[in-house]
């Protein structure tokens, strides 16, 4: 038995270690990603596509970070990060919009979780530790809403 399961939306995932950046990344990327703001409506709300799915790390350097994300030219993209990783996402998310390119953009935040399952001696034993996963729409478009999204000022 695996020492730590993994599970969104109640639905286990397979072969993801909570613990891997990487891995965790990629998945919310892929799956988690398309399918939030599929449901948001963000598919119905407009035809711009997102440009790029961002991640960052605790470990990322913010200086760093602020100027990637000036740099972007596409109208939307999207700004991820879980778990312990999601201090430092605010932290460049709100240098980015004192900048002149962040002034510009419409933000929309969720707060997802995973819930990470910690096996102990038997199931009544197991520990259910909730992994936030904020995800963070940056757009050029007047949008009014997203079902399930905040809209920051």
């Amino acid at each position: 038995m695996a020492s730590s399961k993994l599970k969104y939306n109640e639905i286990e995932v397979e072969g993801i270690d909570p613990s891997t950046y990487v891995e965790c990344s990629t998945y919310i990327k892929e799956k988690i990603i398309p399918e939030t703001l599929r449901s948001a409506g963000w598919n119905n709300a407009s035809e711009t596509s997102v440009g790029a799915i961002i991640s960052y790390s605790k470990n990322s350097n913010i200086k760093q970070c602020v100027d990637q994300l000036a740099a972007i030219t596409a109208d939307t993209f999207v700004l991820v990060a879980y778990g312990v990783h999601v201090q430092k996402a605010l932290s460049i998310i709100e240098i980015f919009k004192t900048t002149e390119n962040g002034k510009a953009l419409h933000q929309f935040n969720k707060l997802d979780s995973f819930i990470e399952i910690k096996a102990g001696r038997n199931e009544l034993l197991d520990r259910k530790v909730n992994l936030p996963i904020l995800i963070t729409l940056f757009t050029k478009q007047e949008v009014k809403s997203l079902n399930k999204f905040t809209k920051q000022s």
